[in-house]
């Protein structure tokens, strides 16, 4: 019971430090916004992304602060959401745009890139994939 408490307590406290870091981010005006990711593969892909966090994020890093971590928010490698495979989109897919973030650090399983996804993109639909973050171009 004792460890119980304490794990909660101790995930309360880190969840309330990271609620901190956000409220003294400067706020930022939300609008959903696409974003160019170029990969290393040699793809690249226009990514609608709706969530209001994630679009001021990505807008304060466009910015090139000094300090991602500590102006934006984070130092993103990576960026995702659920996989839809759509014959008449851009490389066959996009990612659902409510879904998508950015995110430091994913778990290796959820790893991929543009290139496989667009190899075969029915066997990535309906999952939750990242791609590295590697935003060029915002509108």
């Amino acid at each position: 019971m004792k460890k119980t408490i304490a794990i909660i307590l101790a995930t309360s406290s880190v969840l309330f430090a990271f609620a901190i870091c956000l409220a003294e981010l400067e706020p930022c005006e939300y609008k959903p916004i696409e974003v160019l990711n170029e990969d290393d593969c040699g793809q690249s892909k226009w990514i609608s992304v709706t969530d209001s966090l994630t679009c001021c994020q990505i807008l304060c890093l466009v910015a090139g602060p000094e300090d991602p971590t500590k102006e934006c928010g984070i130092d993103p490698s990576w960026i995702g959401g659920t996989v839809v495979f759509d014959e008449g989109a851009e490389l066959m897919f996009y990612f659902e745009p409510s879904t998508v973030e950015i995110a430091e650090i994913v778990a290796e399983a959820l790893q991929t890139n543009l290139c496989q996804i667009a190899e075969n993109p029915k066997d990535f639909d309906g999952g939750r994939w990242f791609v590295p973050y590697n935003v060029v171009d915002v509108k």
